[in-house]
């Protein structure tokens, strides 16, 4: 962390609610300077909450607030007590709950400059023997493994829209065609 001249990096305060307040929450707010007249504003915050305002209920959230310019600070990501993770949402319902509003809302990038680059997904259940991963090196790749080191394609898409079905896929019941709702 840089610290200017002045010593000063910004300023937490911390509040902290009564019990019977309807939040219960206790919040670390995090304020700087946003303009050269010296004025301050809240800009982030973190929130440690109760997950329900029952009586008797100990269960906590972890809230990750931001704020965006000209905007008030709301609610980005939360942490729920049973481990549930929510990116733009409230209410995480899985281990990881992302939800976007438009377009893309999750990307995930390989930045290395050498060697073979797959940026993929890999789906994998602890239960079974087969896994799943979706890949893309330029041409998109859909494989499976019923081991961690052996993956077979099972569908690519080539940049020219080319596609192919490895494996029998007419006994998966496999239709090309076009499709009327």
């Amino acid at each position: 962390i840089g610290v200017p001249s002045n010593g000063t990096i910004g300023t937490l305060y911390t509040t902290t609610r009564a019990y019977d307040d309807s939040s219960n929450r206790v919040d670390l707010l995090f304020q700087y300077k946003y303009n050269s007249s010296n004025q301050y504003t809240t800009g982030s915050q973190i929130s440690l909450a109760k997950e329900s305002a029952a009586d008797g209920n100990y269960g906590s959230d972890i809230r990750l607030l931001t704020r965006e310019n000209g905007q008030s600070s709301s609610e980005k990501m939360r942490i729920q007590g049973d481990g549930n993770v929510g990116i733009g949402t409230t209410g995480p319902s899985s281990k990881l709950h992302i939800n976007g509003s438009s377009g893309v809302f999750a990307k995930i990038t390989d930045s290395a400059s050498s060697g073979t680059i797959e940026t993929g997904l890999v789906l994998e259940r602890s239960s079974a023997n087969t896994d799943y991963r979706v890949l893309n090196n330029g041409t998109f790749r859909v494989q499976t493994a019923t081991n961690a080191s052996t993956w077979t394609d099972i569908m690519t898409i080539t940049s020219a829209g080319n596609v192919d079905f490895s494996g029998d896929v007419t006994s998966n019941g496999v239709q090309v065609g076009v499709w009327t709702p």
